[in-house]
Order: C-alpha cells, then structure tokens, then sequence
C-alpha cells in the first residue's frame, strides 16, 4: 500500500459512515513522543537518527529559527514544530479499524516507505 493511502481510506470511509453528533476519530495507535518521531524520520531517511539536543530551558521562538536556518522552512512553521515538541501524540479514540476493517500500517513501515519514495524523487 502507498503512503498516504490509510489516510485516505480512512476518510473515504467516513465518508459513508452515518455520524450522528460529535465524534472523534484519530489514526494510530502508539504513542510517541514527537522528538522520537523526528529521530526515527531521521533514520528512516539517512539511515542515522537525528540528534535533538535539550537545553535547560525550552523557548520555542528561539528553537523556531534554528529549524528555520537548519531546514529553511518558514519560521511559523518551525514554531509549530518546535511547540509540538513539549508534547506526545496520545491517540485516546483509534477507530481506524472499526472504520476501515483492518489495522493502520506501522509507523516504521510507512517511515520507510517514505524515505524509498524520497531517493527515487532525488535521483
């Protein structure tokens, strides 16, 4: 299965689904911390996991234009990256496999998935 495509057939379930009210529905099932995430990314793509430094002290708008230099994304983006790191991904309500009918693709698989897809773009 292509990456992207658990999001997708999730949604086109939903779609279908008759949804009374206010519901939640999240996709996955681990949690993981966010500064986890941007390691495992790291191996994944480089086959060595990034190293996230802490510092005594967190300030995320200081922290942001360091990913801004780093990566070059805009600094509005890297301080929403950068406030996501005090956080860990918790899914409470993981109905992906009461909508879908079967288990959401591991993280690592879809991690690797992501980086081969990324080569083949680079080369």
């Amino acid at each position: 299965m292509k990456t992207g495509q658990d999001a997708a057939s999730f949604l086109a379930a939903l779609v279908l689904r008759n949804i009374n009210g206010h519901e939640v529905f999240e996709i996955g099932s681990n949690i993981v911390r966010y500064r986890d995430l941007i390691s495992l990314c790291g191996k994944a793509i480089r086959g060595v996991k990034n190293i996230i430094i802490p510092v005594p002290f967190f300030a995320v708008h200081l922290s942001s234009l360091w990913i801004q230099l780093i990566t070059g994304i805009p600094n509005s983006v890297g301080e929403a990256l950068a406030e996501g790191l005090k956080s860990d991904t918790i899914p409470s309500k993981n109905r992906f496999r009461e909508v879908t009918g079967r288990d959401p693709i591991p993280l690592q698989s879809i991690l690797k998935q992501l980086s081969e897809e990324m080569r083949k773009k680079s080369e």
